[in-house]
């Protein structure tokens, strides 16, 4: 004879799963509408940033931190403090990445959607609504946590985990794993949104005695 209450339990939790289900659909969904409509209003950001790369096969770990400035048109700086002296600068037409170490400045031209949609997420300029679909979302105190999967099934990225705060109207961390199993996270903090940014941010010179090696 089936125990009634074993039933009871059973049917219960699978109520109670398909409305938390439900209620994690609503709330991506809803996320998703409300990030891309603070996308078409997106003017600049200023930000602290932490990008580290964990590789569990070689048991390695990279941190690099600075600080980031962002306008809208694809326009990004990234000034890091660890390494000190690295910089990063696109004007939305072209990019330049400085690495003292090695004396040497990488130049290569900018394709809007070509760009990494991790890049993308944070200057204002993906459609995740379009190249991702939400297999859910949680609330994380006043943030909202997005687990995406890409569209794109040649895509780079996997397990692509989004945090928006809709207080901000900003993304304030992106983690994913790579194709070569790589653990990526880019997170920010001390957001201000929608400053007055110099246009001069955005130029980049070369420093003296660097070498410059193009890119196509």
């Amino acid at each position: 004879m089936v125990n009634k209450r074993v039933v009871l339990l059973i049917f219960l939790a699978t109520l109670f799963g398909a409305v938390a289900g439900a209620q994690g659909d609503t709330l991506c969904s809803r996320t998703l509408t409300q990030l891309s409509e603070r996308y078409e209003r997106f003017r600049s950001l200023k930000a602290r940033f932490r990008h580290v790369l964990r590789a569990p096969a070689l048991k390695q770990e990279e941190v690099e931190e600075g600080t980031l400035y962002v306008a809208r048109g694809g326009k990004m700086r990234w000034e890091y403090a660890k390494p000190d002296g690295k910089l990063a600068v696109s004007d939305g037409k072209v990019s330049f990445l400085y690495l003292p170490a090695e004396k040497q400045v990488y130049v290569r031209p900018v394709d809007r959607w070509e760009s990494p949609l991790v890049l993308r997420l944070l200057d204002g300029q993906a459609r995740p609504a379009e190249e991702a679909v939400c297999l859910g979302a949680q609330q994380a105190g006043e943030s909202v946590e997005l687990k995406l999967d890409m569209k794109d099934q040649e895509s780079l990225v996997k397990d692509l985990e989004v945090v928006y705060d809709p207080r901000l109207g900003a993304v304030t961390a992106v983690r994913f794993r790579d194709a070569l199993g790589n653990e990526v996270s880019f997170e920010l903090s001390e957001v201000q949104m929608d400053l007055t940014l110099q246009e001069g941010l955005f130029t980049f010179k070369v420093p003296a005695g660097a070498k410059v090696v193009k890119e196509e």
